[in-house]
């Protein structure tokens, strides 16, 4: 059984890394709560503002900085901030090239923020890359101010109770196989295609949700309403 945290995290890692990129700017205590469990800040290009903004500098920046203002550039640079210049035409993003950095360096799990926003390609790309990883066992929590979303692989899981929803997505085409209890909706031995919202938004009901997914993979999310 993996027993997780409120917030998705897989509480027997010991080596986290947190990754700020550049979508919606997570505000300055997401940022504090986020640099208290992990041991490594890399930001993604203008990911890297968040953190000027706070006097806070990371242990280094990667990106192509097309989107990284050339003011907070030139401080960072000043500070002898340690940087990775990306080719502005490359094959992948600066935030999956990022992540494989991180895990190429032994990080465990990845905390990322900022990988949501205005750009829903961007969104989109960035909820895949956590099913890309998480098919290598490279585990990925995306969190934003109200949300928190996790890969999931057959397996048990426990989430301790909140006042937030608990919702899966399935991201397995053949759909997926799962018990839930602890809910206000538990499910024994269901089958759930692929593309159905079966499972949004359901609630706690007993101090821990369990979930035992036997077959496919999903998105696990807890969130809130703003």
């Amino acid at each position: 059984m993996i027993q997780l945290t409120e917030t998705l995290l897989n509480p027997e890692v010991t080596r986290r890394g947190l990754l700020i990129t550049g979508g919606r700017p997570p505000s300055p205590p997401l940022i504090d709560q986020a640099r208290q469990c992990c041991h490594f800040t890399l930001c993604a290009d203008s990911g890297a503002a968040c953190l000027f903004r706070m006097g806070i500098f990371p242990d280094l920046i990667i990106g192509d900085m097309d989107s990284l203002a050339p003011d907070i550039y030139a401080e960072l640079q000043k500070s002898h901030c340690q940087t990775v210049v990306l080719p502005t035409e490359k094959d992948y993003t600066d935030t999956q090239v990022a992540l494989e950095w991180l895990f190429d360096h032994d990080y465990e799990e990845v905390v990322l923020l900022g990988g949501t926003g205005s750009r829903w390609d961007h969104s989109a790309g960035n909820g895949f890359l956590l099913t890309g990883f998480g098919r290598r066992n490279k585990p990925i929590v995306m969190w934003d101010a109200v949300n928190a979303m996790r890969y999931i692989s057959p397996g048990h899981y426990r989430v301790p109770a909140s006042d937030h929803r608990l919702s899966l997505v399935p991201t397995d085409d053949a759909g997926i196989g799962l018990s839930l209890s602890g809910l206000y909706y538990p499910l024994e031995g269901a089958d759930v295609p692929f593309g159905q919202s079966l499972l949004i938004s359901n609630e706690f009901s007993e101090p821990y949700a369990s979930i035992e997914l036997m077959r496919g993979d999903a998105w696990l999310f807890v969130s809130r309403d703003a």
